[in-house]
């Protein structure tokens, strides 16, 4: 029996939310949380065999997929490791002695291969964007998590890479918050300034300029040494300035078709999500790693991913002027893109 990728997130969820040997120790609201969740795969499942495969009668199959439960139930018990379980599911193959599994000068590069010859935008070792997740309002906390759309939300800032990969993530920021302010507080910046990061020196690409390898970011973010932004509408008043921002957009795309993706892929993701913080964290971080995983599975084998709308150019916009100001430095170091987009026209 092949399993489809919708079947194989359903095992996921069905074993992750089995709690039959530890109820005991469980309150009632927990418990009756985990039937509703094994209740909507399947009923999720359902709507995929009737409505997507056009299957009438699939009660043989769910026999098959269900009778792989009690098994992976087992030996996770046996083990208690939860690499056990992704052994069985052959989902997650970590080996924690290779490098690729880890962000070093190698992983950078390779993701700048990569967005080079997909977007031809060279040096890019990731694209930054924020995704807001509707929430209820969290108790005590006033305005602190009201967006600027108009709903309670906590932010999923993430870095991607050319495939729509996540790279970096942090969740939980409050919604009413910036991109810059987001950005500022968040462990990816640390991260990414420190020297445990292993960001590759500045490349001669423009000789005798040395130009950084960067992350590319709407204005929202701020203009940075290491942060490629576009031109605001006013500011871009040169055809260069705007085909260097068309360049840039096309490439940027790639951070909001991976949230698209993944709010596609889960469907709690895409409604108001009705939990105490901790716990809308937590759904949001395994929607990352189900949604890399099946990314991954999708590149193995050629099929396209979920078809998502991206935000228009107003959008972007209104985040841009939230942005601070950038330094002279950042500044050059647009310029030299400029030029580099701009050579032979």
């Amino acid at each position: 029996m092949r399993l489809t990728q919708f079947e194989i997130v359903y095992l996921v969820g069905t074993v992750l939310w089995t709690i039959y040997d530890i109820k005991g120790h469980l309150s009632e609201s927990t418990i009756k949380l985990a039937e509703e969740m094994t209740d909507q795969c399947s009923n999720e499942l359902h709507n995929y065999y009737v409505y997507e495969l056009k299957l009438s009668n699939y009660a043989a199959r769910l026999t098959k997929l269900n009778q792989l439960v009690p098994i992976i139930e087992d030996g996770i018990r046996s083990k208690k490791e939860l690499t056990l379980m992704s052994k069985v599911f052959d989902i997650f193959e970590i080996d924690f002695n290779d490098d690729d599994e880890f962000i070093n000068i190698s992983k950078w590069l390779s993701i700048a291969d990569g967005f080079n010859e997909t977007y031809q935008f060279p040096l890019t070792i990731g694209a930054l964007d924020g995704k807001h997740l509707e929430i209820e309002k969290p108790p005590r906390t006033g305005s602190a998590f009201y967006n600027y759309k108009g709903y309670y939300s906590i932010v999923m800032l993430a870095i991607v890479d050319h495939n729509c990969k996540f790279v970096l993530v942090d969740v939980g920021g409050a919604g009413r918050q910036s991109d810059s302010g987001l950005y500022s507080n968040s462990p990816i910046r640390e991260f990414l300034e420190s020297a445990e990061a292993q960001i590759p020196a500045p490349v001669p690409l423009l000789p005798p300029s040395l130009l950084p390898y960067h992350i590319i970011a709407d204005g929202g973010f701020g203009l940075k040494e290491y942060i490629l932004t576009p031109y605001t509408l006013n500011a871009a008043d040169t055809p260069e300035k705007r085909h260097y921002n068309s360049r840039l957009s096309r490439a940027r795309s790639t951070v909001e078709r991976s949230f698209g993706q993944m709010v596609h892929r889960f469907k709690l993701l895409n409604g108001t999500l009705n939990f105490t913080r901790r716990r809308c964290t937590r759904f949001i971080l395994a929607g990352v790693l189900l949604h890399n995983f099946l990314r991954e599975r999708e590149l193995e084998e050629d099929l396209e991913p979920p078809d998502v709308d991206l935000p228009t150019d107003e959008e972007y916009e209104a985040r841009r002027r939230r942005a601070p100001m950038p330094n002279n430095a950042a500044r050059i170091y647009r310029e030299r893109f400029v030029e580099y987009f701009n050579m032979g026209n």
